[in-house]
């Protein structure tokens, strides 16, 4: 506190004032730096787990496609099957 008191007397209430006010803004920049830092790793972590829960849709759908598609070929053989006899 007498820091700021011996400052504030020997340097003026502007340039104290100012820097004091630098002084937070310093603060307050490297803090949202880090903010963003941590948001952005977080947001990493998020965006390689979705990429890997896509790529698991997309195997599971890719199976469903083949297992469609080999219902609809059964269905056609089927079909024939049934004209052929009649």
């Amino acid at each position: 506190m007498e820091v700021l008191i011996s400052a504030f007397t020997s340097l003026g209430f502007p340039v104290a004032c100012v820097a004091v006010m630098a002084y937070f803004i310093y603060h307050f920049i490297k803090r949202m730096q880090e903010d963003n830092a941590q948001r952005e790793n977080n947001l990493m972590e998020l965006i390689t787990t979705c990429q890997g829960k896509l790529v698991d849709v997309a195997t599971v759908l890719e199976r469903l496609c083949n297992e469609v598609d080999g219902v609809k070929q059964e269905l056609v053989n089927n079909r024939r099957d049934d004209e052929g006899n009649e």
